[in-house]
């Protein structure tokens, strides 16, 4: 049986492949791999990633700020240190790239927060061995301050209660197996060059989903986190502030998260070849990377964790798809969401629905559009079988149209008897109605990109446009 698509359809079919790039880029530089429970199960997985074995620099990244959350007032409270944590994800990152200790070049960056914790984390730099040379210091070992420093007022933004002193700096510590090496080039995004000591002023990002902050449910961050990324706190502090207010079901994955500005100017300055985030959380580091082109590896919390978190990549891309200042930008994109007449600057371009009215079998890519069909045009919200929600209970009233035919301006009970007519066809039925049910699988999952940062994998999406010439 032949199953033809309509204009519309096949332009929403060539969407949907580059919706599947979008999947591939991130799969092309990104590998999240869930935090083990032990040196030696964590350094098994990182001697499986290529691009850490193989990179010519690395930088091994973490945050004391997110390595976990508190237990108590987490939006106040910073995760207690926890050394074993540390040295376990650091030994395997060494353990991966081949040694007992880091190649010359490689660097552990290390955010303490603002708490005095450089001894604790030297004295976590030792060699994790079999032999006799199992917790001695790395060779030629050596320890570099930088600071970081955050713009006030985005800091003002993030607090309830503002009282004393703002701290507006954190220290960076930069352990290293020989020298420092750092090539002399000016900064990507802040002030200077590669071998200052600071970086900043540093725009945090306020608790705002339209801003790139990633808030969710109390039920998704406890399956995020898990038990392991719960670190115990002490007893409630006197006169805490309250929580952020940010309506219901909408709590920050983390509160003390870093913008992806401060990944990217990493690793420009340092020149590193990947990145192992060893306290990934939210995607930033992971976004910077996808931007240089440069291979990423996260430790996540959980496999729900990693599972969320390569949705919201694969939206991240598919955003940059539209954005004309990005490097990712595709005129392709841009041109078949404006033919099928969403909004290519809209976060959300393809809020489909998924049916429509009696206007046609067009299909709706705005709320505020009209669905395009073969028997017209139907006004309000949407109209036609495969297009968005109907404008009301009918489906929209139709409109007369170079698209619509003599079907555009029929009254109600005529559409009805067209369809009684079509219905008595048996074979033109069930055409239709594998026509309607393909143009609503491929919306759908158009939906459910732009929405939630995903395309469903299933066998169906190889083998579309085989179907579509069966």
């Amino acid at each position: 049986m032949s199953l033809e698509l309509d204009h519309e359809d096949e332009k929403a079919q060539q969407l949907m492949a580059f919706a599947k790039q979008a999947e591939e880029i991130v799969d092309q530089f990104v590998k999240l791999v869930v935090e083990q429970d032990s040196v030696q199960a964590m350094g098994q997985i990182m001697e499986n990633c290529v691009s850490l074995t193989g990179a010519k620099r690395a930088i091994f990244v973490y945050d004391s700020k997110v390595a976990g959350e508190a237990t108590a007032q987490s939006h106040i409270r910073r995760p207690q240190f926890r050394r074993d944590h540390f040295q376990k994800i650091c030994s395997s990152f060494v353990r991966g790239r081949g040694g007992p200790q880091p190649r010359e070049g490689d660097m552990v960056i290390f955010f303490d927060g603002g708490r005095q914790l450089a001894p604790m984390v030297l004295s976590a730099c030792v060699k994790i061995t079999n032999a006799e040379d199992h917790g001695q210091h790395w060779e030629k070992k050596q320890r570099q301050e930088m600071i970081i420093h955050y713009c006030e007022q985005s800091i003002r933004a993030r607090r309830c209660l503002v009282r004393g002193l703002i701290p507006t700096h954190e220290g960076i510590h930069i352990v290293t197996s020989g020298p420092v090496l750092v090539q002399d080039i000016p900064r990507k995004i802040f002030s200077g060059t590669s071998l200052s000591t600071a970086i900043g002023p540093v725009k945090l990002l306020p608790f705002d989903e339209e801003q790139g902050f990633w808030l969710i449910s109390k039920e998704e961050k406890d399956k995020i986190y898990g038990p392991a990324g719960k670190v115990l706190s002490g007893g409630a502090l006197p006169d805490c502030p309250d929580r952020p207010d940010l309506g219901e079901d909408h709590i920050p994955v983390n509160y003390h998260v870093m913008p992806q500005a401060v990944f990217a100017e990493l690793l420009h300055s340092f020149q590193a070849s990947v990145m192992v985030n060893a306290t990934e959380i939210d995607g930033k580091g992971a976004e910077a990377a996808i931007l240089a082109k440069k291979s990423y590896i996260g430790v996540t919390f959980t496999e729900y964790h990693a599972q969320q978190l390569r949705k919201l990549l694969v939206r991240f891309v598919w955003e940059q798809f539209k954005d004309q200042s990005s490097p990712l930008y595709n005129v392709e994109v841009q041109t078949l969401l404006k033919a099928l007449g969403g909004n290519p600057n809209a976060s959300t371009p393809l809020p489909l629905g998924s049916s429509g009215g009696s206007g046609g079998s067009g299909n709706t890519v705005q709320p505020s559009a009209s669905g395009r069909g073969k028997g017209g045009r139907g006004k309000g919200k949407g109209g036609g079988k495969g297009g968005g929600k109907a404008g009301s209970k009918a489906g929209g009233k139709a409109a007369g149209g170079k698209a619509g035919g003599k079907a555009a301006g029929k009254s109600k009970s005529k559409k009805r008897a067209a369809g009684e007519d079509d219905a008595s066809d048996g074979s033109k039925k069930q055409k239709t109605s594998e026509e309607s049910s393909k143009k609503e699988e491929i919306m759908n999952k158009l939906k459910m990109l732009t929405r939630q940062g995903m395309i469903e994998d299933d066998d169906d999406d190889d083998d579309m446009a085989d179907e579509a010439e069966e």
